[in-house]
């Protein structure tokens, strides 16, 4: 089980989910990510970064859930006007039933949305660049999947 974290490519970030988690685990990985950014966003004050996050194989109860909550509350006001994109790839009712829970309890203030074809999310990613005339990063093909093989090999 792991969650993974990756700003290599300082505008695309990717978070990917693998199996299930402890609360403590969901916790300090939004611990994290909330550090990062509000780091990012006073130091950099005109980035403007995008959100892959990889929730497909992810397993997080109520609580976890709840956690995820309060991290859009906290990063709302920095990164509403920052974050370009926040896509969600999930898949089957399951996956869908849990971000509905989660965007029940706290919709962030900037544009996501879910995902049942990682394609089609990168190019919604890419396509909200250019619709903020901003310039439109140009990944490696599939490059959300650069942390699926350490991910699936964790959670087994």
């Amino acid at each position: 089980m792991a969650i993974f974290f990756d700003t290599s490519d300082d505008s695309l970030h990717l978070q990917v989910f693998a199996g299930r988690f402890s609360y403590a685990d969901v916790d300090a990985h939004f611990s994290e990510l909330e550090s990062y950014y509000l780091r990012m966003a006073s130091t950099y004050p005109s980035w403007r970064p995008a959100l892959f996050a990889d929730m497909s194989k992810a397993k997080i109860d109520a609580r976890g859930r709840q956690r995820i909550s309060e991290c859009f509350a906290r990063l709302g006001p920095v990164m509403g006007p920052r974050l370009v994109a926040h896509a969600i790839f999930v898949k089957g009712k399951i996956g869908s039933g849990a971000l509905t829970a989660v965007l029940w309890l706290q919709r962030p203030p900037w544009p996501i949305q879910a995902f049942s074809d990682p394609e089609e999310a990168n190019r919604w990613i890419l396509k909200r660049y250019a619709e903020e005339r901003l310039t439109v990063p140009s990944p490696p093909s599939r490059w959300w999947e650069r942390a699926r093989p350490a991910a699936q090999m964790t959670a087994r």
